[in-house]
């Protein structure tokens, strides 16, 4: 194989990532970037074709060889015309990847807020053709906007959710923040009483796991019912003081006694504005909805406490979990869950679900058979 150590750099996601693959695969090389043209990397016809059909299958979408006539060849142009493609399923709280089968469905939140969760497709191939599978979309994929909570969203998908399947017993999954989506969706299904017989999370992180965090969530509840605080007001004193326990964790390890001050004037600063919180309709403490996802995410998953969860929970985990908090095999879910099963995936958090998806799909067949 040959090492072009010139790769282009740029991020790819999760779409792209797949589509290297097959490059790689077809032309023999390793680091295929994002601009990078198919025939100058040694492509022909015979090679196109055999690249569409690949790309169909993985996608699930069909590519016409006529798109791909009018320029270059490039992962860039084959992620636009994919996700162009794409689109109009986006509005769709819940879209069927493979509904045949004989097996209960698996609903499957695939959090990719970026490229529409294409992915699913292959991961729907591995677990076989008797196992349907339904994607969930992510808030907002559609320009819409984003419910204020995890909770909330939660609450909105299950509505899709019974649609289809009005009963119990229910299978859920999810990649990253999906996984998280999830974890909401069933334990808001069992505190109605309905039963969940498998939870699997991919890549997902508990975020406010450590006590700490449950604490002070905890208090600033009863603070903000006492103050009659909106819950603008009260997730914004949240996230300020949850910023200020990691810096002050940070630089109060090993070797950061040398920045006492910094911590101190950051605690100074956090403080003072934390305790006279803004009006809900100032554009400093509400969320901008026109904002990308990614960072209107993040913020909902750091302001996000999870419930308690009595149900059967497994974790796949790739390299990109290690060393990053909260630290411990379950990723902080064992705060919440009575046992969570890990089983280490190969590859990295985009690898994990594209490259090694058959790896995956084997380790979840157990729980959904």
């Amino acid at each position: 194989m040959l090492d072009r150590r010139e790769a282009d750099p740029t991020p790819m996601g999760l779409l792209g990532t797949q589509l290297c693959a097959i490059w790689e695969d077809l032309l023999g090389l390793t680091g295929v970037g994002f601009h990078d043209n198919f025939v100058d990397l040694g492509g022909d016809s015979m090679l196109a074709i055999e690249m569409v059909a690949r790309i169909e299958e993985v996608s699930g979408r069909p590519l016409a060889p006529s798109r791909l006539l009018d320029g270059a060849i490039t992962i860039e142009r084959l992620v636009q015309v994919l996700l162009d493609d794409a689109r109009e399923r986006w509005g769709m709280p819940v879209t069927a990847v493979q509904a045949g089968g004989s097996k209960p469905p698996l609903f499957f939140v695939h959090g990719d807020y970026e490229h529409g969760g294409l992915y699913c497709h292959g991961l729907a191939r591995h677990l076989g053709p008797e196992q349907p599978l339904y994607s969930v979309t992510p808030h907002g994929l559609d320009g819409g906007l984003l419910p204020w909570s995890i909770e909330s969203m939660a609450a909105d998908r299950l509505d899709a959710l019974k649609a289809i399947q009005p009963t119990g017993p229910y299978r859920l999954g999810g990649f990253c923040n999906g996984g998280v989506l999830a974890f909401e969706m069933a334990r808001q299904l069992h505190d109605r009483g309905d039963l969940v017989d498998a939870l699997l999370l991919i890549d997902s992180r508990a975020l406010n796991a450590p006590l700490r965090y449950r604490l002070l969530s905890r208090g600033l509840g009863r603070i903000a019912a006492r103050l009659r605080w909106s819950d603008a007001q009260r997730r914004a004193v949240f996230l300020r003081l949850r910023l200020f326990l990691e810096v002050y964790e940070e630089h109060t390890k090993p070797g950061g006694e040398g920045r006492a001050r910094f911590v101190l004037d950051k605690a100074r600063a956090v403080l003072t504005r934390s305790i006279r919180p803004a009006a809900p309709d100032s554009a400093a403490e509400e969320i901008n909805e026109q904002s990308p996802l990614r960072p209107a995410y993040g913020q909902r998953l750091r302001d996000y406490v999870p419930g308690r969860y009595a149900g059967r929970c497994a974790l796949f985990r790739s390299s990109h979990l290690i060393g990053k908090p909260p630290e411990g095999p379950t990723a902080g879910w064992d705060q919440f869950v009575p046992k969570v099963d890990v089983h280490p995936l190969p590859g990295n958090h985009q690898l994990a679900v594209t490259r090694y998806v058959s790896v995956l799909a084997e380790k979840m067949r157990p729980y959904l058979a």
